[in-house]
């Protein structure tokens, strides 16, 4: 999910092959537009743009999100595209096989780096990826989901940032220019939402554990309306299905 900026949410939806826009003040779908596989991930371009991952294409696509959402272009990657976030007219990329990619916007390989530490094990979900920082870095959750790595733009770790509490990283949204909001979902265990100061690797727990059903996949925070979108996993079913809203009190 990435949060648009007139108040309105894009989700991907990848158990029916789309992506979804909400309207957040009236909680209402407001577009949604069929996509030729299952997207992975979202993040947000300039101009009221989107770029969605597909992994089983090998395709990234570009998306208008003003008004309806409609398909600009598709830029052609390797199979298995999983985290996406873009800065600065180029996509950094996390693929199955541990690979980390930066291409510019015509699929040109600008940087490629395959490390150990990124490797995903047969059953883990293949890492997510943003950035973040008044001098950008790279987080990256690892290859066992328990760990977060901190890179500088040309793939080198700066460093590893380790929690007991962490178990099955999902989604890393950042707050601000030192805050990310992490996931952490399990079957059983600590399904909770942390807020972790990158910088100095504090953590405290927003959510959970006293919310059975939460399972946080991912999260968007909006600001102006003060709330917590957080997409949760059905225990039942095992599927994504349902947004849960909470209140944010901000102090100072």
């Amino acid at each position: 999910m990435a949060l648009l900026s007139d108040k309105r949410m894009i989700a991907c939806d990848s158990r029916n092959a789309s992506v979804k826009v909400v309207d957040l003040k009236l909680g209402r779908l407001e577009s949604s537009f069929c996509l030729p596989s299952n997207p992975w991930d979202v993040c947000l371009l300039p101009d009221h743009h989107a770029a969605v991952t597909l992994p089983d294409e090998g395709k990234i696509q570009i998306l208008k999100t003003k008004e309806n959402i409609a398909l600009v272009t598709s830029i052609k990657t390797r199979y298995s595209c999983r985290g996406i976030c873009f800065w600065e007219n180029k996509f950094v990329l996390t693929f199955l096989d541990g690979t980390l990619q930066m291409i510019d916007l015509k699929g040109k390989v600008i940087q490629e780096v395959k490390t150990y530490a990124f490797q995903q094990r047969q059953s883990g979900c293949p890492g997510y990826i943003t950035i973040l920082g008044k001098k950008p870095a790279l987080f990256v959750t690892n290859g066992d989901m328990s760990s977060l790595t901190k890179l500088d733009l040309h793939f080198n770790i700066l460093a590893t940032i380790k929690n007991k509490a962490f178990s099955s990283l999902r989604a890393i949204v950042p707050v601000d220019e030192c805050h990310l909001l992490v996931c952490n979902r399990e079957s059983y265990g600590y399904n909770k939402l942390f807020l972790l100061n990158t910088e100095t690797q504090e953590m405290c727990v927003l959510l959970g554990p006293d919310q059975a059903d939460l399972r946080p996949q991912c999260v968007c925070y909006s600001r102006e309306l003060k709330k917590l979108y957080v997409a949760c996993i059905d225990g039942n079913a095992g599927d994504c299905n349902f947004v849960k809203v909470f209140d944010v009190k901000v102090n100072g």
